[in-house]
């Protein structure tokens, strides 16, 4: 069977005959004599497109023979059209070919080594053996960009045995009888690779590493190329120019600007942290003065704390937890349906006793928060009783 997309990368549609057409899980698997859908491989995803205008869902290869898969089966047998997706095609080729030139930048400027690669449908990854620093990364990105810019010419090379002993590879051959593919590209890398390429560096446009980090023994880092890396560099532009309208800012000032306003973010939620706390500790004290005591044999003085509230859950989280540091007080809190409840630690109370059975929530012996889905109003009402009846 002959493999047009090692002829010509850019083929996207011919005519074939098909050979043989099998039926597996639902699947119709079509065989063509001559194919352009590249099955996968090297890291780079399959072909699709169309047989006999059906759709094809999937290529793979196996027994080196390449399978088409489909859902509906093909009524014509010889010259049968075909077409290619041609955008997934050099998205695919230019994506995966990225990760040639960052690896080979990476081993040439570093000496580090690929241990893995990942062409995704949104981004990349390649993993570079050791940690990266970010001059290196900075670096491999610029240079990355230079080689594309040279227009290198991409070489495959088809060696023998004997030629293939002189020819210096990055990477370790594969234990294989089949011809081994050599991807040459003029100083900077030569490697085997199964996969589909361009003619020349110049079509991937341009490499863009958008993070990395530590992964295991490596480092991954993610990149875009191509269409992906231009249509992300123009979406960046345009937020980098909102922020920059927002902020009355040129573009090199924007990361000062934003620095400064970080910090003043942190000064003024630190301020405001200090004024809630003054004023949960003022308003605790307030309760406390105005609520009114019970008083029995076995408690002296039984503060008795019972209200509603229309702030937010974390300010009544926190003044709630107050009790905790004085003696003899039971509080209660509700902000709609969500209820606190409190108790000094001197007391010996089982909080869960007052509590409704539709109560839905959790806590400490001392501290319980959730929620009551109805009949609120009865609950509240009989509380101060409640309280009484269980600790006097």
């Amino acid at each position: 069977m002959e493999r047009l997309y090692y002829n010509n990368q850019y083929i996207n549609e011919f005519l074939a005959d098909i050979l043989d057409i099998s039926f597996v899980d639902d699947k119709y698997l079509v065989e063509l004599d001559k194919t352009a859908f590249f099955p996968g491989g090297g890291g780079q995803f399959c072909d699709l497109g169309t047989i006999d205008n059906i759709e094809v869902i999937d290529v793979f290869e196996k027994d080196k023979k390449i399978f088409h898969v489909l859902n509906k089966k093909p009524s014509n047998l010889k010259n049968v059209n075909c077409k290619i997706n041609q955008k997934r095609r050099l998205d695919g080729m230019h994506q995966h070919f990225a990760q040639h030139i960052l690896s080979g930048c990476f081993y040439k400027l570093f000496g580090k080594n690929t241990t893995a690669f990942h062409l995704g449908k949104e981004f990349s990854t390649v993993d570079i053996e050791g940690e990266l620093s970010l001059d290196e990364i900075k670096k491999v990105e610029e240079y990355a960009n230079y080689i594309i810019n040279q227009n290198i010419e991409v070489k495959t090379l088809i060696p023998n045995k004997n030629e293939l002993k002189k020819i210096k590879i990055r990477r370790d051959l594969p234990d294989t009888d089949d011809d081994i593919r050599i991807i040459h590209i003029e100083g900077l890398d030569t490697n085997c690779c199964c996969g589909v390429h361009p003619k020349y560096t110049l079509e991937v446009k341009v490499i863009k590493i958008k993070r990395w980090e530590k992964h295991k023994n490596s480092t991954r880092v993610k990149f875009l190329a191509g269409d992906r890396a231009i249509n992300y560099l123009f979406k960046r532009d345009y937020y980098l120019t909102d922020v920059c309208k927002v902020l009355k800012s040129t573009d090199k000032e924007a990361t000062l600007y934003i620095d400064n306003l970080s910090n003043k973010l942190k000064d003024t939620k630190k301020q405001l942290l200090d004024l809630e706390k003054k004023v949960i500790d003022f308003e605790f004290e307030s309760l406390l003065k105005n609520s009114k005591p019970y008083h029995s044999d076995k408690i002296d003085n039984l503060n008795v704390i019972i209200k509603r509230y229309d702030e937010n859950i974390n300010y009544l989280n926190k003044l709630c937890s107050k009790v905790n540091d004085v003696e003899n007080t039971v509080m209660f809190l509700a902000y709609n349906n969500q209820i606190f409840l409190s108790c000094s630690k001197n007391l010996d109370i089982d909080l869960k006793k007052l509590l409704p059975s539709n109560f839905k929530g959790g806590g400490s012996k001392f501290l319980i928060q959730g929620i009551v889905s109805n009949g609120l109003d009865d609950f509240f009402d009989n509380l101060d009783f409640n309280i009484r009846k269980e600790v006097l």
